[in-house]
């Protein structure tokens, strides 16, 4: 059993393992994530530890508000037919659609799983806050939705393609021409739009949570690491409670058959200039990418 924590001087501070936290205020608190990645769990976890947080799961989420459906449609995306063009699409009402959505309502803490393309404005009203979940731990998803779900997405891509910015297109570009099975097209999506969330994130400053570190760290340290972070108001209660419950996830990724391809691609979005540890980015240019990788398509058609 954890020790349950007593003060907040009990722990200390510990700024090696601090995220890049932003300074507390008033703005509501938006966590960014993709599907099956923990975020239910997540969010529980934070508002078990601060009573203020006015809490609506995935409010943009066209098929999650009924209320807000017909208007939330404009400007964001879903798995529905007539809305996943939206969910990569860029720009938008995106801000008239809030004035006539969230501005009137009385919430201050939502968690979307389909604005991975939408952190840019975001961040214009929200604390934001980005969870990463490996691929390795979120796919494929024990729920025959999560394949719809990344299926929606991928198509989504697609629709938009020749809209996305150049270092997007490049990685949608190599999934056209490699990904020739489903599951290829599920890990394309996964690795996309994490590659533009977690790259949105760093330009942004918004503080990036790793899922890994909160299976992991010591209750101290975990503690430290989400102190400062949107949403939490007691960091030491939201360590223990996290240890207490934590489940590390285990998924059969290698059933998907699609190693080398993800190798591949994450490789690539590192070449892009991800600006986070786990793309590895490099300072080549977006030509010499698309050279290399044909070249390799070339070599291995040989």
């Amino acid at each position: 059993m954890q020790e349950a924590p007593s003060s907040l001087d009990d722990v200390g501070n510990q700024p090696l393992l601090e995220a890049n936290a932003p300074s507390p205020s008033h703005r509501p608190i938006a966590l960014l994530s993709l599907p099956n990645t923990g975020t239910d769990w997540f969010a529980d976890m934070l508002l078990r530890q601060n009573p203020h947080l006015r809490y609506y799961r995935e409010y943009f989420n066209p098929i999650c508000n009924p209320v807000h459906e017909n208007v939330l449609n404009r400007a964001f995306g879903c798995e529905m037919v007539d809305n996943y063009a939206m969910i990569a699409k860029a720009g938008g009402h995106h801000e008239k659609v809030y004035q006539q959505t969230w501005a009137k309502e009385n919430y201050n803490f939502t968690k979307e799983n389909y604005s991975g393309f939408k952190l840019n404005w975001f961040v214009t009203h929200f604390d934001c806050v980005v969870l990463y979940r490996r691929a390795e731990l979120s796919l494929p998803g024990s729920r025959l939705p999560v394949k719809a779900w990344y299926d929606a997405m991928y198509c989504s891509l697609l629709r938009n393609r020749w809209t996305l910015e150049p270092d997007v297109r490049v990685l949608v570009d190599f999934a056209v021409e490699q990904a020739d099975t489903i599951a290829k097209r599920l890990v394309a999506a996964f690795v996309i739009y994490y590659y533009k969330l977690l790259r949105d994130a760093h330009r942004h400053n918004v503080p990036i949570l790793d899922y890994d570190r909160l299976m992991d760290l010591t209750q101290v340290d975990l503690a430290s690491y989400l102190r400062g972070i949107p949403a939490v108001a007691d960091a030491d209660k939201l360590a223990y409670d996290i240890c207490e419950c934590r489940r590390p996830a285990r998924k059969d990724f290698a059933s998907l058959r699609a190693d080398d391809f993800f190798a591949r691609l994450t490789r690539l979005a590192g070449k892009c200039g991800g600006h986070c540890s786990v793309w590895n980015p490099c300072e080549t240019s977006f030509e010499e990418l698309v050279e290399a990788e044909s070249s390799a398509r070339l070599a291995d058609s040989a």
